[in-house]
């Protein structure tokens, strides 16, 4: 692989600072907000067939959901450049396309916690009272914790107050992720615990080099063995990349040429398409490279002349062209 592939996962690694994410004991303080959203959105099926399997089973699948994110700042009163006020988790709401019934969807509130934090049972209770005053409809509460809770927590799961005789019982859905062994979490087949499972990686490789490169080859490994296709290795790849965060160069490269030996292996890179995003990448380095010696703008230049010639071959389609453009923004900033 060239390393125009080791490029684009540093420009995509910016928009989530790792470094936020541990204290100086390697532990996770937070999941990065816009981290979870965007998987949460990406994969909202796997979302609910891991966490809520009832409702998996009731939602249409083949609908578009909406992701009502303006709307939740609203009925909590956050600010606009900010879904939460604390970096330590994530609230989501979704509307859910279901397939029948008098309900043709429903509101899933779904909150992403880390290390820290007030007490998420409450949490919970208040935004389910605030959601559910607005929308006048039930709400269905889910939260995913990534970090052990403080002892003196109380019971997750449920929030209770008895006052004068007025009693409230809440519950809602929530999972441990910590306590999912690494078997369970490589075996179920679902991308979301593969994410869970780099999580547990990127804390126990702390700042090891040659650990977080262990764990790569790892994942690498299960996609294979649960035969998910290229595009969606590489889109799980892709969040698992920079959750790692392997900065060693050397090793990243060894990394990427790991990849391939597999994938050549398995016959897998005969497909025209994959070589052409191959060979595109190889010429957007040849530029690269060629901009170290002769200026950046004439390297540039020339990157974007052997792109030209790749993307006139037809080789790519449009729908993989856009892809690309989205990958790599910054070396279309001028117009091919």
């Amino acid at each position: 692989m060239c390393q125009a592939s080791m490029n684009s996962e540093n420009n995509i690694a910016s928009k989530y600072d790792i470094s936020k994410w541990l204290d100086e004991a390697g532990e996770f303080v937070s999941d990065f907000d816009g981290f979870w959203k965007d998987v949460i959105e990406e994969y909202w099926r796997e979302v609910l067939e891991r966490f809520l399997p009832d409702l998996y089973a009731e939602a249409d699948l083949s609908g578009t959901p909406e992701f009502l994110d303006k709307e939740l700042r609203d009925v909590l009163g956050l600010p606009e450049t900010d879904s939460h006020n604390s970096p330590l988790f994530v609230d989501e709401l979704v509307k859910v396309p279901m397939k029948d019934g008098d309900e043709k969807w429903l509101l899933l509130h779904i909150e992403v916690q880390g290390k820290g934090g007030a007490d998420i049972s409450y949490r919970m209770f208040l935004y389910y009272c605030m959601l559910f005053a607005h929308y006048r409809k039930n709400i269905v509460s889910l939260a995913i914790l990534t970090a052990r809770r403080p002892k003196k927590e109380k019971a997750l799961g449920i929030y209770e107050t008895d006052y004068f005789g007025t009693l409230v019982k809440y519950r809602y859905n929530f999972f441990e992720a910590y306590k999912f062994s690494d078997e369970e979490l490589e075996t179920s087949g679902n991308k979301i615990d593969l994410f869970l499972l780099a999580v547990k990686f990127a804390v126990r490789s702390k700042n090891n080099e040659s650990k977080k490169f262990a764990y790569l080859k790892r994942i690498v490994r299960i996609l294979f063995k649960h035969g998910f296709n290229e595009f969606e290795r590489r889109g799980i790849l892709r969040y698992v990349n920079y959750i790692v965060g392997l900065r060693d160069n050397v090793l990243r490269r060894q990394y990427h040429s790991y990849i391939t030996e597999i994938e050549e292996g398995k016959g897998m890179r005969d497909r025209p398409d994959f070589l052409a995003v191959i060979e595109y990448e190889c010429a957007r380095d040849k530029g690269i490279e060629l901009g170290i010696k002769r200026g950046i703008e004439q390297g540039m230049r020339q990157g974007r002349d052997f792109a030209q010639d790749l993307l006139s071959s037809g080789i790519l389609s449009n729908e993989q062209i856009a892809e690309v453009l989205r990958l790599y923004p910054q070396f279309f900033e001028t117009k091919v």
